[in-house]
C-alpha cells in the first residue's frame, strides 16, 4: 500500500484553492516560505554555474569559428536538443536519485554553454559576446539575493521587473560606454530568465506533477530544461497554429455562401 501511494505521489496534482484576491490558484509542493525560497536559490546557482560554462565556450568558438559558422549545423543541433530533452520530460522517474540526477546535470552543462554560442556566433566575431552570459549571469545573482528576503513577494510580475531593470542597467552602462546597440542586440538575455521564473512556477504548483521535495533542486534544474519542448510546442499552438486553423476555418465556411 505505501509503495503505491508513493508512486502516486509523485505524480499527483496539487489541489486547487480559492484566493479572494486572485480566485483559483494552486497550492504549492513545498509549503514553508522559508524552504521554498531557500530551495529555489539553491537551483538558481546551479543554473548560474551552467550559464557560467559559456563564456569559455564563447572564447573556444571565436578561436575557431569556422564549424560555427555554417547554417546547417544550427538546426541539426536545435533538432536533436530538443530530441534529448523531450526524452528527459517524458522519461523523468529515473533522474529522479543519484547518479542519474547528476548525469542529467553534467549533460545540461554541455547542451546549455554550446546552445547559447551557436545563437551568438553568427551575431559578432568579437569578445563583446561575454556580455551576454555575463548579463545572463547578473540577473540570476539579482534573483537569488531577492529570494533572500520573505517579506516581499515574489511574484512574476517582480521577476520580469527585476529582469528587465538590472538589463536596463547593463543598456545604461552601454550607453556611456559607446555601445549601446551592441547590448541593445542581446535582448535575449532577458528571456532566459524569464522563462525560468515561469517554470519554475509551474514546476513549484504542481502543472508539471513533478512533486517537488526541498532537496531535489539537483532534479529541477533538469526540470528547467527537459520542460523546454513543452513550452515551445504550447507557443506554436497558440500563436502559430492557432491562427491557421481559425484561418482555414473561415474558409470552409464560406467556400459555399453566395456573395450576392
Amino acid at each position: 500500500m505505501d509503495a503505491k501511494s508513493g508512486a502516486q505521489d509523485k505524480v499527483v496534482q496539487c489541489e486547487l484553492l480559492l484566493d479572494n484576491l486572485h480566485g483559483r490558484t494552486q497550492e504549492f509542493d513545498i509549503l514553508d516560505l522559508r524552504i521554498r525560497r531557500q530551495f529555489v536559490r539553491r537551483f538558481y546557482c546551479l543554473l548560474i554555474l551552467q550559464f557560467s560554462l559559456t563564456i569559455p565556450c564563447v572564447e573556444i568558438c571565436l578561436l575557431h569559428p569556422r564549424p560555427f559558422m555554417e547554417l546547417p549545423i544550427r538546426p541539426i543541433y536545435f533538432a536533436c536538443l530538443m530530441v534529448i530533452y523531450t526524452w528527459l520530460y517524458i522519461y523523468r522517474n529515473w533522474r529522479r536519485s543519484g547518479p542519474f540526477n547528476y548525469f542529467v546535470y553534467l549533460l545540461t552543462s554541455i547542451t546549455t554553454p554550446i546552445s547559447t554560442t551557436v545563437y551568438l556566433i553568427p551575431i559578432e566575431q568579437t569578445r563583446w559576446l561575454h556580455a551576454y552570459p555575463l548579463m545572463l549571469i547578473t540577473t540570476m545573482f539579482v534573483l537569488v539575493f531577492y529570494t533572500k528576503q520573505q517579506k516581499f513577494k515574489f511574484s512574476h510580475a517582480i521577476g520580469v521587473i527585476i529582469i528587465y531593470l538590472t538589463f536596463g542597467m547593463f543598456l545604461l552602462l552601454a550607453y556611456f560606454m559607446g555601445i549601446f546597440y551592441k547590448i541593445l542586440g542581446f535582448y535575449a538575455c532577458t528571456l532566459e530568465p524569464w522563462y525560468v521564473i515561469y517554470d519554475t512556477n509551474l514546476m513549484l504548483c504542481g502543472d508539471h506533477g513533478y512533486n517537488l521535495q526541498p532537496r531535489e533542486y539537483l532534479y529541477a534544474v533538469g526540470n528547467i530544461h527537459a520542460d523546454l519542448p513543452k513550452f515551445l510546442w504550447t507557443i506554436i499552438r497558440h500563436f502559430i497554429l492557432g491562427p491557421i486553423k481559425e484561418f482555414i476555418k473561415i474558409l470552409r465556411s464560406t467556400r459555399t455562401k453566395q456573395i450576392c
